[in-house]
C-alpha cells in the first residue's frame, strides 16, 4: 500500500478497508525508523489443537522460528509488528485463545492453566524449536505457566514489563463495545495507563478519527512523537483497532476478543510459584528456564522488580525515553536487546537494573500467503 493510501486508512478509521490484512506494513516500518527495505515473508496460519476450535498466528521470515511472542490481554499477534520488523529473524506471534483471529473458548474461561495448554500445542506446531519466548500481560503469565507445564518449549523467557500481579499483568481487556473505530482507539488506550500525562491530556482520546493520531508538528497534549512529529502511540493503536474490531452486519462494531476477558482474575501467587519453579527447574529433572525481566525506565512494575530478583534470580533489563508501551514507542531498541540475549551479550545502551545468573505435538495447522 503506498503511504498515501496508508494514511487514508488511518485517518478515516470506520471507512477504510484494507486490501489484505498486511497492507500496512511499510507504514509500521516508517513509524519505526526502519531502512526501508522490504518486509520479510508473512503469512497468517491456524492450528487445532486437540480441545478443539483454532488458534491462530502470523508466521514471519521463510525459516525455522527462532521467537515466540505472547500479546496482552485484549489485543493480537500485530502488536509485534514493528519489533519483529526490526529483528529480522524467523519469528511466530500467537492470537492467545479468545484473541484476534483465535477461537473464543466457548465456555468463556481462560484461566492461564488453560490458555497454556492450548499456547504449548500451538508452539509446539508452529515453533518447537524457538530459542527465545517474548510475552507481555497476559501473554507473559501465559509463559510463565507454560515454562512450568512445558519447558522445553521454553527455553529462554522475556517478560515484558510484567510481573505477578504488576506492570502490564494487571492490565484489563477493553470490555465495552465501541460504538465507532475512532470510540474503539479510546477504550484501548484506555486500557494502557500513561505515567506522565493525566489521562484527558493525551490526544489519542480526543474522540474523533481526525484527531486520533494526527501527523505533523508539537502536539500540545505530549503524545509520544518520533523525530518526524508522528504520534507513534496513536497510529499504533489505530493500527491495532483496524486489525482488532468487526463491523457487524447490524452497523455496530464489536471487537475480536473475547469481552469475557475482562472478568478474569489470576492469582499472583500461583504466577510467582511459576516463576520460582521455572528459574529453578521443575520435578523430574525439568532444565531451569532462564528468565529476563525488560522494563520500560517508567515502568509501573518498578516495585516488584527487587521481590522477583529475590524470589527466582531473574535477570532486570531497563530500555530508556520510554513513557508506555516499549515495542510501540522503542521497538529497534526493544530488538536489539533481544537479539543481545539471542546471542548471550546484552547490548551496551540497554542498562542493566539488576542481574540474576541466567542459565542456558498434536493437531494440524494450516497457512495463507500473504504478498
Amino acid at each position: 500500500m503506498s503511504e498515501k493510501r496508508a494514511a487514508v486508512a488511518l485517518d478515516r478509521l470506520d471507512d477504510g478497508a484494507l486490501p489484505h490484512e498486511f497492507a500496512l506494513l511499510a507504514d509500521v516500518a516508517a513509524d519505526a525508523g526502519l531502512d526501508g527495505n522490504d518486509p520479510p515473508p508473512v503469512q497468517r496460519r491456524w492450528f487445532n489443537p486437540t480441545t478443539g476450535g483454532h488458534v491462530s498466528a502470523v508466521a514471519w521470515g521463510s525459516g525455522r522460528p527462532e521467537l515466540v511472542f505472547l500479546h496482552d490481554a485484549g489485543r493480537g499477534a500485530r502488536q509485534w509488528d514493528a519489533v519483529i520488523l526490526a529483528l529480522g529473524r524467523p519469528a511466530v506471534a500467537l492470537d492467545l485463545p479468545g484473541h484476534g483471529r483465535s477461537d473464543r473458548r466457548r465456555d468463556g474461561r481462560y484461566e492461564l492453566a488453560r490458555l497454556a495448554a492450548v499456547t504449548a500445542e500451538a508452539i509446539a506446531s508452529f515453533a518447537p524449536r524457538a530459542r527465545l519466548v517474548v510475552g507481555s500481560g497476559l501473554g507473559g503469565l501465559t509463559a510463565l505457566a507454560l515454562a512450568v507445564r512445558r519447558p522445553e518449549l521454553v527455553r529462554r523467557l522475556v517478560l515484558l514489563d510484567t510481573l505477578p500481579g504488576a506492570g502490564r499483568a494487571v492490565r484489563p481487556a477493553a470490555s465495552a463495545a465501541p460504538a465507532s473505530r475512532a470510540d474503539a482507539v479510546r477504550l484501548l488506550a484506555d486500557t494502557i495507563p500513561r505515567t506522565d500525562l493525566p489521562r484527558t491530556d493525551l490526544p489519542w482520546t480526543a474522540g474523533s478519527a481526525a484527531e486520533i493520531g494526527s501527523t505533523g508538528g508539537v502536539d500540545s497534549g505530549g503524545g509520544v512523537r518520533s523525530a518526524g512529529g508522528v504520534d507513534l502511540v496513536g497510529r499504533a493503536l489505530r493500527r491495532e483497532v483496524l486489525y482488532g474490531t468487526v463491523h457487524e452486519p447490524d452497523g455496530g462494531w464489536t471487537w475480536r476478543h473475547d469481552p469475557a476477558l475482562a472478568a478474569v482474575d489470576h492469582d499472583p501467587e500461583r504466577s510467582w510459584g511459576d516463576l520460582a519453579t521455572a528459574t529453578a527447574g521443575g520435578a523430574g529433572g525439568a532444565p531451569a528456564v532462564a528468565v529476563s525481566v525488560i522494563r520500560a525506565a517508567s515502568s509501573p512494575c518498578a516495585d516488584d522488580l527487587e521481590e522477583a530478583v529475590r524470589r527466582a534470580g531473574v535477570q532486570v533489563l531497563t530500555v530508556d525515553g520510554v513513557d508506555t508501551d516499549v515495542e510501540i514507542e522503542r521497538p529497534a531498541a526493544l530488538a536489539g536487546v533481544l537479539e543481545g540475549l539471542l546471542l548471550d551479550s546484552v547490548p551496551d545502551a540497554t542498562r542493566q537494573a539488576a542481574a540474576g545468573a541466567p542459565q542456558e505435538t498434536p493437531g494440524s495447522n494450516h497457512e495463507e500467503n500473504r504478498p
